[in-house]
């Protein structure tokens, strides 16, 4: 830990906050090049949290080369003053750490990557039913209740055997838009699932924030690759969307209590446009009731 980060200076410790890389599929708009004009971002922050989702791919104990050549480039290439990205686990990279969530005392904003805000991480899978009665089951064992870090724990550990045993659920094929949507109105009832999980996430992620068992005004995710900021109730959600297609990725920038969100092209200004997302895009702040 460096100075920045000890107990004495945490309000001068500037944090970024990404999510969704999801290096190493073909669609990512993160290829090596976007990832260095990142990397030359980091070295503006103090701390890196990447909240989930920073590879395709990384659920089995032993990762493919592919995957482990990224995650090399990517602790090589993502350096904040205080060290390496820290990797918070997602539903495409579950057993990448141990660290499920991470929690930003002044500001009071829990970051998690927001898919265990349902009892399965997407509802319109074909598995979404075997999976929620696994994990409710590994649940209740556990004890069940509302606590937010023993359930992140069982779901991360449910979900790492579930990937580990259908890793044809993740294969990588390029989204192509067109394909993409034809095939989503061909399936209409997965069409209206989606579209549901989309509107209905802030208050569920709202609901999960509330079993924490500090202070919570902000929730960060991402996930659902959707960016924006709603409010629910007391409580701020925001989404820092993806570097994957039909998404714009955003940066939440924590600087002791102050928070704001900017677009990664924004943030990217001076630094060359290597990642070449436009800023528009973003659902903007909405009540969520």
């Amino acid at each position: 830990m460096t100075a920045a980060h000890s107990a004495g200076n945490v309000a001068s410790v500037k944090t970024l906050i990404l999510s969704d890389l999801h290096l190493g599929h073909p669609s990512s708009r993160l290829d090596p090049a976007g990832l260095e004009a990142l990397g030359r971002l980091a070295a503006r922050f103090d701390r890196v949290i990447l909240n989930g989702d920073a590879l395709d791919r990384w659920e089995r104990p032993d990762p493919t080369p592919e995957m482990q050549a990224w995650r090399a480039r990517l602790e090589r290439t993502l350096v904040s003053r205080g060290g390496p990205a820290e990797l918070l686990t997602g539903n495409h990279d579950p057993a990448i750490s141990e660290r499920h969530y991470c929690y930003l005392e002044e500001a009071q904003a829990l970051v998690f990557h927001g898919d265990y805000a349902l009892d399965c991480a997407s509802p319109w899978m074909w598995h979404a039913g075997v999976f929620k009665q696994t994990f409710r089951a590994a649940w209740s064992e556990a004890g069940g209740g509302d606590h937010f870090a023993r359930r992140a724990e069982v779901f991360r550990r449910v979900q790492r055997a579930f990937l580990s045993a259908h890793p044809e659920d993740y294969a990588k094929e390029a989204l192509r838009p067109g394909p993409y949507l034809l095939r989503q109105m061909l399936s209409p009832r997965r069409a209206v699932r989606i579209a549901h999980y989309l509107v209905r996430m802030p208050a569920w992620v709202a609901r999960r924030a509330a079993g924490f068992d500090r202070p919570v005004t902000r929730a960060v995710v991402g996930h659902s690759h959707r960016a924006g900021a709603w409010r629910v109730g007391a409580l701020e959600v925001c989404n820092t969307g993806s570097f994957m297609p039909f998404s714009q990725p955003w940066g939440l920038v924590v600087e002791g209590a102050s928070v704001r969100r900017e677009p990664v092209a924004a943030l990217l200004d001076g630094l060359g446009r290597a990642v070449a997302v436009p800023a528009a895009g973003l659902e903007g702040t909405h009540p969520v009731r």
